[in-house]
This record gives structure tokens, sequence and C-alpha cells, in this order.
């Protein structure tokens, strides 16, 4: 499917087990909801106007998100079993991780990403999306 790069989209998906992938590099934003029972979602983003919230929210999770180079962005990830590798920082737990990029805390621009599931498997860089 192709969107009108000229709007800003708020989008919202809810599916059972899920294979995503979505690229919205070349669009405008203003939100990004997934719910899923369990998925596997490729997530690319864009550049960015003001803070734009990104959830998803499932049972088993792995979540892939990647960005533009100097995009700001914070994402908090909580469930059972939890992991964050954020800009190759790797962290691991149970119940809640948080990581912002080291200018988000100031930003005018960036994303707020929350992940919430059973056990989640998350990835935040600036790379262009998985093989």
């Amino acid at each position: 499917m192709r969107l009108n790069p000229g709007i800003a989209w708020a989008i919202k998906l809810n599916s059972g087990a899920t294979t995503t992938t979505i690229n919205v590099a070349q669009l405008h934003v203003s939100s990004i909801a997934l719910n899923s029972g369990a998925g596997h979602d490729e997530i690319t983003l864009g550049p960015v106007s003001g803070i734009v919230p990104v959830e998803v929210n499932g049972g088993a999770l792995t979540v892939h998100f990647h960005r533009p180079s100097g995009t700001q962005a914070s994402i908090e990830v909580s469930g059972g079993a939890v992991s964050l590798d954020a800009d190759g920082k790797s962290m691991h737990g149970i119940g809640q991780l948080h990581y912002a990029s080291p200018g988000f805390s100031g930003a005018a621009d960036g994303y707020r990403i929350q992940v919430n599931g059973g056990a989640c498997t998350v990835s935040l860089d600036t790379a262009t999306e998985s093989g």
C-alpha cells in the first residue's frame, strides 16, 4: 500500500500473530500504534517533526526500529522478560527497561517509543532495515 506523503498519518494496526514490515521513512507520521497477539515487526521511521508517539502492544514481541541518523528517540520496553538493544547498548531484565538518545531530553523533535508485551526483544538503531 502507498500513502500520500503530503499529509500527516496516524497509523493504527490491529492483528493476531503477524510478521509486519512498516516503512514510513518518506511519510509525515503523527503517531503509530500496533496491537498484536504475537508479532515480529520491522519499523523504519523517517525524519520527525514534534514528539511522535509510537506504541507496540502484544504477547511475544520482536520489534526492530530503524531511524535516520541524528533523529532523537526514547524507548521504554515493559513486560515479563525484556531485552533492549538501543544504539549498540544492550540491556536485559524483568519488568521494564528504558533508553533515551543523548539529546532526547531537550529535543523538540523525536520519537517516544513504548513497547508492552509478555516477552519482548526490541532493537533501536540508525541503520536501514534488516536483510
